[in-house]
């Protein structure tokens, strides 16, 4: 992998003209940025996707009180420019929509093994079937290989894909040996060029002209939104349009430290901004290629998708050309990882059931991220660490609607009630005393890449789901609340564990640790693990321990529960082989997770583990089985109630080796 240092250096000297610009790495202060005008690097020409993408951007913004300014890269102002400047630390960009063409080494450099591999012609058939990777494990891998470059992932950058207009109506890829075609970036000449093309490079206001005058026979070009679009399509009278020959992968970014450093009112209002923008290019997008084969026939050109059978060999040449020098192995793994995505997006089903709306549960919150004393309580609290971090507690105020579907997180508002926030740990037990917690109390722990908001939505989505009567406490911990920053996330553990030590203490002398029930979700199953080693330092137990997805590596693990469990009188695990998730914790912690069932299984003696990977397999990421695959609820819901083990709740057993486990079988409908 080439060191950070190295790769802003290349950065520097690359030379392309480009759609770019970094967000600066800057030293993460306790101090917060909170100008109201985000600079955001965008491409000088613009298609009609880019166009409608930053619209939607700058409203959704400007809905939260902030602006934007464009910093125009193109004509005047180079890429490369641009990142010298980031590099030096004298820019103040905050976001930059960059192609993945652009980033030096993106197709060289194993680091970005599915930056890449997405990047490839011919591997994604359709923008729709693109549009769900990106949403889906894939995507998330692709945000943790640039925040090893100290880059976060704000959201995808979508325009149209780029296809091949051809002179001839060729019939398929073998017949591309001997044509010349214009390509538009390396990754494309070496998969045309395997193929036999002859791969030039040409401007683009010329290709119209080198098509007629015959001094090429093809272009690679973007199929949708060109101003010139209709002289290309009389220029291959009789031809053929390939279309979604690549995806034309993008990215808005920032840079990962000035991120963490922006106030959580902000952050959301990007991310809301970016996700509204992302919609609205899409819906062109998708639009637009319903289009293209009545458009293609009206100016007497055949027209064909990448996915046709006669194409198909422009994958299997792209996957051979893909990064030639990761390992067999990394190759295998990325590639398979991407079909068995593409396979869940066609047989994905619809797992939900109906949920009655009238169930109102009490949903606390205890959190040890930082105050920005924001008046939305969804987004009050932040991101930074230092001494200065208190706890906080509060009751989440919220209406019984929007309707939603079961396993929906809640999508309504969020309040604070009473408008009351109680400070450090005596005063969250004082809160706890006067929320009528004497009847029980469930803790709930969230995962990785959740803002408090985000945990307090599933919280109180999963309550209504489950029709729990005891309140549930949120702990929010500080989580970046963003997908590539899981070093980051696994330190906010580490950090939050001298405050759950200080709440348990306060918790003790109120006599509040005699009816816990723990909920922990993903990477919470770790502040679930730090929760058990302070009761137990205190000579108390735990009623019920229940793990979903649990992110934790066999070998701490098996410690965990060989030295904690006892705490516990009730422990349940849930595995699924299908959690797509969980492969971003095998690759940064190099073991599979315990959250893995079906082949990766790994049982611990001392715990209960239900395998649910029969039932949860329908999803494109099935991280969230616990909530939102309707037979995997319900066996939450009733061991919540019921506090029984499996056999009572009389599921099905297996045995690996002779050690019993558990199955939940069956439709997922």
């Amino acid at each position: 992998m080439l060191g950070i240092r190295n790769w802003f250096v290349q950065l520097a000297m690359h030379t392309v003209v480009a759609i770019a610009g970094f967000a600066l790495l800057a030293p993460l202060a306790r101090a917060q940025v909170n100008t109201n005008t985000i600079r955001v690097a965008v491409p000088q020409a613009k298609d009609a996707a880019t166009e409608r993408y930053i619209e939607a951007f700058r409203k959704q913004v400007g809905q939260a009180d902030f602006k934007i300014e464009e910093v125009p890269v193109g004509a005047g102002t180079s890429y490369a420019q641009i990142l010298a400047s980031l590099k030096e630390g004298g820019s103040s960009i905050d976001l930059a929509l960059v192609p993945a063409a652009v980033i030096p080494d993106v197709q060289s450099n194993p680091a970005f093994t599915y930056t890449s591999l997405i990047s490839q012609p011919g591997l994604i058939d359709n923008a729709s079937q693109n549009f769900a990777v990106q949403n889906s494990v894939v995507g998330e891998l692709v945000a943790t290989e640039l925040s090893d470059f100290g880059l976060t992932l704000v959201g995808f950058w979508n325009r149209p894909p780029q296809a091949l207009f051809m002179k001839t109506p060729l019939t398929g890829a073998y017949d591309l040996k001997g044509v010349k075609v214009r390509i538009t970036d390396d990754t494309s000449g070496a998969v045309l060029t395997s193929l036999g093309a002859s791969a030039q490079r040409l401007p683009f206001a010329e290709v119209t002209m080198a098509l007629v005058a015959g001094s090429v026979d093809a272009i690679e070009a973007s199929s949708q939104g060109l101003s010139n679009v209709s002289d290309i399509y009389r220029a291959i009278p009789n031809g053929r349009v390939l279309n979604n020959y690549s995806q034309n992968q993008g990215f808005l970014l920032a840079n990962s430290t000035k991120w963490v450093g922006y106030s959580q009112r902000l952050r959301s209002a990007v991310q809301a901004a970016a996700g509204e923008g992302s919609k609205a290019s899409q819906t062109l997008i998708i639009d637009q290629e319903s289009t293209l084969p009545k458009m293609a026939a009206e100016f007497g050109v055949s027209y064909v998708s990448v996915n046709s059978e006669a194409w198909r060999p422009i994958s299997k040449t792209a996957s051979e050309a893909w990064l030639q020098n990761i390992s067999e192995g990394g190759r295998s793994d990325a590639y398979q990882q991407l079909l068995r995505v593409k396979q869940e997006i066609d047989t994905r089903r619809d797992r939900r059931g109906s949920l009655d709306q009238k169930i109102r549960p009490t949903v606390l919150f205890a959190t040890n991220r930082n105050d920005e004393s924001s008046g939305d309580l969804a987004t009050r609290f932040g991101v930074l660490k230092d001494a200065t971090n208190q706890l906080s507690c509060g009751e989440i105020e919220f209406d019984t609607g929007p309707q939603r579907e079961f396993g929906q997180v809640f999508g309504g508002r969020l309040g604070l009630k009473g408008s009351t926030i109680w400070h450090r740990a005596t005063g969250c037990a004082d809160m706890l005393a006067a929320s009528g917690t004497n009847t029980g109390l469930v803790v709930y722990f969230h995962g990785y890449a959740n803002t408090f908001a985000d945990a307090a939505r599933r919280a109180i989505g999963f309550s209504q789901d489950f029709g729990l009567s005891q309140p549930v406490l949120v702990w929010s911990w500080p989580s970046a609340g963003s997908f590539g920053m899981y070093i980051f996330d696994l330190n906010s553990v580490q950090f939050s564990e001298e405050y759950i030590r200080q709440m348990v203490d306060a918790m003790e002398r109120k006599g509040q640790l005699s009816n816990i029930t723990i909920v922990a979700h993903s990477m919470g199953s770790r502040m679930a693990g730090i929760f058990l080693k302070q009761v137990r330092a205190r000579n108390r137990d735990v009623k019920n321990l229940i793990l979903i997805a649990a992110d934790y590596p066999p070998s701490i693990f098996g410690q965990l529960i060989a030295s904690e469990g006892s705490v516990a009188a009730l422990k349940t695990l849930y595995a699924n082989e299908n959690d797509s998730a969980l492969i971003i914790s095998r690759k940064m912690n190099g073991e599979n997770p315990v959250g893995l069932g079906g082949k990766y299984l790994k049982l611990v003696q001392g715990i209960e583990t239900v395998d649910v990977s029969d039932v949860a397999g329908q999803g494109w990421v099935n991280h969230a089985h616990g909530f939102e695959v309707k037979p995997v609820a319900d066996d939450i819901s009733d061991l919540l109630k019921r506090r029984v083990g499996a056999d009572i709740r009389q599921l099905p057993t297996a045995s690996v080796n002779g050690t019993k486990y558990w199955t939940i079988r069956g439709s997922p409908h």
